[in-house]
């Protein structure tokens, strides 16, 4: 049987125009994905083409978009995983006709330098000197920090290298960091507005540690450090109000104030949800770490000194450590912030030379640098950040705060004085801070604070660095 076939004009048409409907289209789909470029997967470095950059090692930014790209494959997300890491400013991601992603970026300033002058008081010795930061040495990321202080009318000196690995790994998230310092501090103990001791320690110090991610939120820190520590020039304040009488201190260099060395292990975790905004970090930080550290008291040369008390026990050779803190960032209306930080240490010994020594600082402003010292303490801190002055490269805020703290276990070697066991106080005042948004370093800030237990008629502190 033959069967035959009836093809109509419109199946004629159908069959000559449909392939060519077909064609054009296809020639116009592939025309249009060309202006994008169809996006590499995997990324490998040749599938990179970095420009714009001065100071970064275009290998560095490489593995930097490699990485980036492994959690994200568009150029929204890489583009804000590069800004996350702070180190560069104007980028702009494509891909273009050959599949390739064009980086376009440039580099922040990543270094600083910061003169140290520090006008000595009644109380204080004066200092000068220079600090020195770069986060983006060999234009690789990592860190290089230098200080040098010179302190008068001691003539003490103290010097500090710090220099970290912050990007190893195959995927660049762990990191390395050593510090090695020959440090020359003194101390005081206050109370209220009165200076009750004293001491100068010098300590020749090794710090390595090391932190690694463990997941997409958690990271694991270990340290390990080595110093060896004198305490010298032992005083008290017999006349309260008086701090330029100062006498010789037996009880502290019997028992309290030794010279030792000391080995530090520690371990610990950070938790951190959120992201760094442009002059505050917004979500939550969370750390803990135990230390243990393991004293030598060998060469303790108490009985150089001429102490008339040699009954005193030589201290624990073991002391364990822990600390905790807390940040939380809330963005608010009109670009402002919310800013909460909770710390809390904690150790078993209790003791003069091993003592938390706090003061200057954010929980505890109104307070002398070092100025309170102690076995425990816990400090909490509230700004609200309120940018007056707004632009692209520089933001400038004002920040009424709130500061609550107190301290335990504080010891007393000073005989002559009534130092209470524990001190709580509260502060109130007014910060302001500038941000530069080309410098990784952004913050420069001044604190002026009123402290209802400590120089109550007003301090003034300098803050250098992101708040919190």
């Amino acid at each position: 049987m033959k069967t035959t076939y009836q093809i109509t004009s419109l199946q004629l048409r159908l069959k000559v125009l449909l392939p060519l409907m077909l064609s054009a289209l296809l020639l116009f789909s592939s025309n249009l994905y060309a202006a994008d470029g169809a996006f590499p997967d995997p990324v490998t470095a040749n599938d990179i083409i970095v420009s714009g950059n001065k100071r970064s090692k275009e290998s560095f930014i490489k593995k930097l978009v490699i990485q980036c790209a492994k959690q994200g494959k568009n150029t929204v997300f890489i583009k804000q995983c590069l800004e996350g890491r702070q180190l560069f400013k104007n980028i702009e991601i494509s891909v273009n006709d050959n599949s390739k992603l064009d980086v376009k970026l440039e580099d922040k300033i990543t270094w600083i330098v910061f003169p140290i002058i520090a006008s000595g008081g009644e109380n204080e010795e004066s200092a000068t000197g220079l600090i020195l930061a770069d986060i983006n040495t060999g234009g690789r990321g990592d860190l290089t920090l230098l200080k040098y202080e010179h302190q008068e009318p001691s003539g003490r000196d103290s010097y500090e290298i710090t220099y970290g690995l912050l990007n190893l790994g195959d995927n660049l998230d762990e990191s390395s960091i050593l510090r090695l310092g020959q440090v020359a501090t003194e101390y005081q103990q206050f109370s209220g507005t009165n200076l009750i001791y004293g001491t100068t320690e010098e300590s020749s110090l090794f710090e390595v540690s090391y932190s690694r991610p463990e997941d997409q939120f958690i990271r694991l820190d270990y340290s390990l450090g080595y110093s060896s520590t004198k305490f010298n020039e032992n005083y008290i304040i017999t006349t309260p109000g008086n701090p330029k009488v100062r006498e010789d201190n037996p009880d502290a260099t019997a028992n309290e104030i030794v010279t030792y060395t000391k080995g530090t292990l520690g371990i610990g975790y950070s938790l951190a949800v959120g992201a760094p905004k442009e002059y505050y970090n917004s979500g939550i930080e969370f750390s803990q770490k135990l230390e243990g550290d393991f004293y030598d008291f060998s060469n303790d040369d108490r009985d150089e000194q001429g102490s008339a008390d040699r009954d005193k026990e030589t201290p624990n050779e073991n002391d364990i450590k822990l600390s905790t803190s807390f940040s939380l960032g809330v963005p608010s209306v009109r670009n402002q912030a919310f800013l909460l930080y909770l710390k809390h240490e904690i150790r078993q010994q209790d003791n003069a030379f091993g003592s938390y020594k706090i003061g200057a600082q954010i929980g505890s402003r109104g307070i002398p640098n070092s100025g309170l010292w102690g076995k425990e303490y816990a400090v909490l801190g509230m700004e609200y950040q309120m940018p007056v002055l707004q632009r692209k490269k520089f933001i400038w805020t004002f920040a009424p705060f709130i500061d609550l703290g107190n301290m335990n276990g504080i010891p007393n070697t000073n005989s002559a004085a009534n130092l209470p066991d524990n001190i709580s106080w509260s502060a109130g005042g007014l910060a302001t801070y500038f941000y530069f948004g080309d410098v990784f370093f952004p913050a420069i800030g001044i604190a002026f604070a009123q402290n209802n237990n400590f120089y109550t008629e007003g301090t003034v502190n300098v803050l250098i660095g992101r708040s919190f």
